[in-house]
């Protein structure tokens, strides 16, 4: 079971871009570090968070260690994604769906003037 929250460990943008990497195939410390500007410590760092969290999985052979996706992991994250995502439509969704429900396809007369529908506008929030 996981020592950490996965959603926590997928907030930092290097662990992503880790996690990026390893969708190509397993990869020990020093291939995954050599592909950042930070240091190694750090890397090593951010890849045991990513494993405290069950995102990878580390296998050590010889002096290397590899790491690789723990495709099991992701699975919870998905579900609840796409749970969400179904409740909460999407700004192009909700964008398209009101406007385009009053078609002449829809009004039997199309002589009639059709009912002009209230349209949604987004304001942007700024939060400083």
């Amino acid at each position: 079971m996981p020592q950490r929250n996965p959603w926590e460990a997928l907030s930092d943008p290097t662990r992503r871009e880790i996690l990026m990497l390893l969708r190509e195939g397993s990869r020990n410390a020093g291939e995954i570090a050599g592909q950042f500007s930070i240091s190694k410590p750090s890397i090593s760092h951010h890849l045991s968070i990513l494993r405290e969290a069950g995102l990878v999985e580390c296998q050590k052979s010889g002096q290397h260690i590899f790491y690789t996706l723990s495709t099991e992991a992701f699975a919870p994250l998905r579900q609840f994604l796409e749970l969400v995502s179904d409740i909460a439509p999407c700004a192009s969704t909700e964008a398209h769906s009101p406007s385009q429900e009053t078609s002449s396809s829809h009004n039997p007369d199309p002589t009639s003037p059709q009912k002009k529908e209230k349209s949604r506008s987004t304001v942007p929030v700024y939060l400083y």
